[in-house]
């Protein structure tokens, strides 16, 4: 094909396609491997050597890892069929191109990780951000050391991007190839609130782009907010502070997915509500003169929604620690509700159990949360024995349904309270460089504090449970505290510092960079930190 690069050849992986219009074909390249020269020795003969040097940017644990990935790699290039001829997009310099069936004019997103590769080991994931021109394959730099959300608008004017060094989200504009930072000065925060790693927190959700790229709706922890890409109109809280005053966490769904653009009716966009106080959850729809408008808030949790294409009928499911998620069919306003599926009725033949959401102070002072799960058939007047069970935080989950199933090393709620037994799930918050004080510090305070709390609950005979980083903490548990009659510790890190330069079987990298900015939370190197 002309364009074809010398020595390359079409890849089949990924599969082409063509976007909505037909006007763009894109496809796949790569080089023509080549052949291994001839010989006569037999193949039990042959050596097989893995060559590696220290100043490779990828460790050779990830090497061996991705040799089947980077066999298969193929590099994007596009053909007009107004113009058969090829061009290429993606190569060794810049090998990632984002591309969809909805890419319709002249641009597309680029990126390159491979100048910062040996900072995976210790750091994180950074890469170049590049406007790629498809029509005539011209790159321009838009970013360098990126690790934030980066997207490319639906009419393709605009780049979207996270900068996590000031927690703030920016505009970059392809035409007049300016900058502006859309949320400087605002009074709210647009990063994760509850965030408690020694990392640069990630952002809320971004909801989609109205008309022709004209705003975008982006989400901070309980309000949504539309923003003029340009800067030049101030931001618009179009949930009127509503979430953040009643404590309701509002998501933005669209029931047009199909389509590039949001709408700001009904019939376009729902408001997913979650109450961080009670954990009740339902929909709610925008209202441009006033606050939302609730349709539906229940003690339970609403998952999946969608619209049917030629009705007004939408299709949802409903859940909560007794109720299986079936679905369920109703209008828009949530009303004529009826479930159409009864997926789990050998339940009822089971005894199951009750969740309850619980509170209490830590020793630290730390208001805290947690889940207390009892059985169903539950006598006051007894006893009973309680497993706790931990892992990061865990409240919000109140109301999801706990299908009883086999599990390598971690409890099941349904299974064990349906047995006769009571589960407190609490919630732990942590600071840097001390998780297994933390956890204690949530734990043994909300073990004691349950107890205190709840006759029935057999002080004699509470067992302790956690699984990977939660087997962590229930080897250091247990090393300091006699409350739990028993423990279990499933995939356990036992000593920190003998795994802090381990390497992880998925992905062939050194588990570093979890220790020191990720979920063990140590915040530095061993040896500068070794207290």
């Amino acid at each position: 094909s002309p364009g074809m690069k010398k020595d390359w050849h079409f890849n089949p992986n990924p599969q082409p396609f063509f976007n909505e219009t037909a006007d763009k074909l894109f496809l796949y390249t790569a080089p023509i491997p080549k052949k291994l020269p001839k010989d006569t020795l037999l193949e039990e003969e042959k050596c097989s050597l893995d060559l590696w040097n220290y100043k490779d940017p990828l460790l050779q644990t990830m090497q061996l890892k991705n040799v089947d990935k980077e066999k298969k790699r193929g590099y994007l290039a596009v053909i007009s069929p107004a113009n058969p001829r090829l061009i290429q997009l993606a190569d060794s310099v810049v090998p990632e191109i984002q591309a969809s069936r909805k890419n319709q004019g002249q641009f597309l997103l680029g990126s390159s990780s491979l100048p910062y590769q040996p900072l995976m080991s210790w750091d994180g994931n950074y890469r170049d951000i590049y406007a790629i021109n498809t029509l005539n394959n011209q790159r321009t730099l838009i970013l360098k050391k990126q690790s934030g959300h980066v997207s490319l608008s639906p009419g393709e004017k605009y780049i979207l991007f996270w900068n996590e060094n000031d927690s703030s989200w920016n505009s970059y504009c392809l035409g007049t190839e300016t900058f502006v930072n859309l949320t400087r000065n605002m009074q709210v925060n647009f990063y994760n609130e509850e965030h408690d790693m020694p990392d640069n927190p990630n952002p809320y959700s971004v909801a989609g782009w109205l008309e022709e790229d004209t705003g975008v709706l982006i989400s901070d922890y309980y309000d949504v907010w539309l923003f003029d890409p340009t800067g030049k109109t101030p931001a618009r809280n179009l949930t009127k502070s509503f979430g953040r005053e009643n404590g309701i966490r509002f998501t933005p769904v669209n029931l047009r997915q199909e389509e590039k653009y949001l709408a700001l009716d009904q019939k376009s966009l729902l408001l997913r509500s979650f109450n961080t106080k009670d954990k009740r959850s339902g929909y709610y729809y925008l209202n441009e003169t006033n606050t939302p408008v609730e349709l539906i808030t229940e003690e339970a949790w609403f998952g999946y929604v969608k619209k049917a294409k030629n009705s007004e009928k939408i299709i949802w499911t409903r859940e909560g620690f007794t109720e299986f998620p079936d679905l369920w069919t109703s209008n828009l306003n949530f009303r004529k509700k009826e479930r159409i599926s009864h997926a789990n009725p050998q339940q009822e033949d089971y005894l199951w159990g009750n969740a309850a959401l619980v509170s209490w102070t830590s020793a630290k002072g730390k208001p805290l949360e947690g889940v207390l799960y009892t059985p169903e058939n539950l006598n006051p007047e007894k006893k009973y024995p309680m497993l706790v069970y931990f892992y990061e935080r865990n409240a919000n989950n109140l109301h999801r349904h706990r299908i009883p199933s086999p599990s390598r090393s971690t409890i099941n709620p349904s299974f064990c309270t349906s047995n006769g037994y009571v589960v407190f799930i609490p919630d732990i918050t942590y600071g840097t460089g001390h998780p297994g004080n933390d956890c204690f510090d949530a734990v043994v305070s909300g073990t004691l504090a349950m107890c205190d709390r709840y006759t029935f609950i057999d002080k004699e005979r509470i067992g302790l449970q956690g699984q990977s980083w939660g087997g962590y903490q229930i080897a250091h548990l247990i090393t300091r505290t006699n409350l739990y009659a028993a423990a279990m510790a499933g995939a356990p890190v036992s000593n920190m510092t003998s795994v802090y330069g381990g390497i992880r079987w998925e992905s062939g990298m050194s588990r570093a960079f979890q220790y020191e900015k990720s979920q063990s939370r140590i915040g530095q190197p061993l040896w500068e930190a070794p207290e």
